[in-house]
């Protein structure tokens, strides 16, 4: 190792950190920089110091060096973890942004849902098994899901459920309900909205799984009829090719007269449908 002599303004420096060294004069000890072989890289690195207080005949180490790393390879990890964590916080902040799960099911998972028949556990088991296809496969092989039932029956549960699942194990998830995101898009008709309907378009797009909850509860006033199908057929023909749950409370006999021929169409594209039209598990917590 070859041994660099340190400048008086390094000499002071040393006695910040090393704590053998506190309280001392420059001439109460000598020190020296340590070599060593940047890990990387293999170029010259400072491997920490060795020093020597006045009166000892052996040198003690101080390892300071940064995993045995070269000013510009330390860097260029520094650098490359720095972006890392900025693309976490993007992807964070973009889910954020679509992600809105009810108060009440923050904390929905399979465990927690509630097989009360045969067709609870059967939607349960299908959802599950989604989850494990999802993560599994190939992206191109990958399904929507329609849930279908009347309220109360654990729709929404689930799609949360299979949502955060996903979402935890690092997949690009969205949650919303329909109305929802329609009203995000008509806030972009503001003056002052720095955001267009395109823009959030061109967002849904990225999701490798959205919900959309509560398909056909969006219809609004007559004045708003023709405005809320045409965007929403835009919403979900913006997903052909990536995989999408919905949850509705229509079944497939009566969802074209409530969202429209054209945006039911679209719902039979690449989809399994289950059915859970059941008693309302609601029913049994109420006070008479």
């Amino acid at each position: 190792m070859q041994a660099i002599n340190f400048s008086y303004l390094a000499h002071k420096s040393l006695r910040m950190f090393i704590p053998d060294l506190k309280g001392l004069e420059p001439e109460d000890y000598e020190s020296e920089e340590i070599e060593a072989i940047c890990t990387e890289c293999g170029g010259n690195t400072h491997g920490g110091w060795k020093y020597k207080l006045q009166g000892d005949n052996e040198w003690r180490e101080y390892d300071s060096s940064k995993d045995g790393l070269c000013l510009d390879c330390s860097s260029r990890k520094s650098f490359e973890e720095e972006m890392k964590q900025n693309k976490i916080r993007y992807r964070e902040s973009f889910m954020n942004r679509y992600w809105f799960i009810p108060t009440d099911l923050e904390n929905a998972g399979f465990k927690t849902y509630e097989r009360r028949n045969n067709i609870t556990t059967n939607a349960a088991n299908t959802c599950i098994a989604y989850v494990k296809e999802f993560q599994k496969g190939k992206p191109e092989e990958r399904h929507n899901l329609l849930l279908m039932g009347n309220p109360g029956t654990g729709k929404s549960h689930l799609s949360v459920a299979v949502a955060r699942t996903l979402r935890e194990v690092g997949f690009l998830v969205g949650f919303i309900t329909t109305g929802k995101l329609l009203a995000l898009i008509k806030d972009t008709y503001n003056r002052d909205s720095d955001r267009s309907e395109n823009d959030i378009l061109e967002d849904i797009k990225k999701f490798d799984l959205l919900v959309l909850d509560d398909l056909g509860a969006e219809q609004g006033n007559k004045d708003e009829f023709s405005w809320t199908r045409k965007t929403l057929f835009e919403i979900i023909n913006s997903r052909l090719g990536k995989p999408t749950i919905y949850t509705t409370n229509f079944n497939d006999s009566n969802i074209a007269e409530a969202v429209g021929e054209r945006i039911a169409s679209r719902l039979y594209v690449k989809s399994k449908f289950i059915d859970l039209f059941t008693d309302d598990y609601r029913k049994k917590l109420r006070v008479i």
